[in-house]
């Protein structure tokens, strides 16, 4: 089940989000969003469809990003002080397998307590209460590593589909008539009945994944091999 944080701040907008889901939903869930800012671009959620931002949090703009859009974003609380990320960073792959060297990065994942899924509330209000320089690292390194992929067993696609990425998807690209004709005709109908996305999984066919995944990898500027 969701990992929600301690205080409530952001609200998930989807249901069914979980770790490791066959349905391609999120894992790392969210600590509770938005954010007063020191120093960075301020604007509402980038995934409006994924994560509502409340109680005085705001969204920070990263510029170490250099990706015409950012996947996990950084909030701040109203008083400028602490930073949480979003999808939440720990346990995420691409830090565990960093974790395993010797490298000032590592030690920094350690620190904040990303190199496992946070499971207690000591670790997650630690994984939500960042400094504006450990969350930009962090986020600046996940951006380095991120790529979307096909997962096999079960099929999805890592890391899993933002609902706001799969609507740009939809309204973007042709697949929208053909292989997504369902999954897009969902979404862009709860959309227009302003849920903004269903609140169920979606369980992807293997040819869904795929073009999903490669699409993700062209909204996000990623070089396909």
């Amino acid at each position: 089940m969701h990992r929600l944080a301690s205080f409530a701040a952001v609200l998930l907008l989807v249901a069914g989000c979980n770790h490791a889901s066959d349905s391609g939903d999120p894992g790392p869930s969210s600590p509770s969003g938005g954010a007063s800012s020191g120093g960075g671009a301020q604007s509402p959620s980038p995934h409006p469809h994924d994560f509502a931002l409340t109680d005085g949090w705001r969204y920070e703009k990263n510029g170490e990003v250099k990706l015409p859009r950012e996947y996990w974003i950084i909030i701040v609380d109203k008083d400028g002080v602490n930073r949480a990320m979003l999808p939440r960073p720990d346990g995420d792959a691409r830090i565990v397998e960093e974790c395993g060297r010797d490298s000032e990065l590592a030690k920094l994942f350690r620190d904040a307590q990303l190199c496992t899924s946070a499971s207690s509330q000591a670790a997650v209000a630690r994984v939500n209460a960042l400094t504006a320089s450990e969350a930009t690292r962090i986020s600046t390194f996940l951006h380095s590593k991120l790529r979307f992929v096909v997962k096999s067993e079960p099929v999805g696609v890592d890391p899993y589909p933002l609902k706001s990425d799969m609507l740009d998807i939809c309204k973007r690209f042709p697949e929208r008539a053909s292989v997504l004709q369902k999954i897009c005709d969902d979404l862009l109908r709860y959309e227009a009945a302003g849920g903004g996305a269903p609140e169920v999984g979606i369980i992807y066919s293997p040819d869904e994944a795929r073009v999903i995944a490669m699409r993700l990898n062209e909204l996000y500027g990623i070089p396909i091999e």
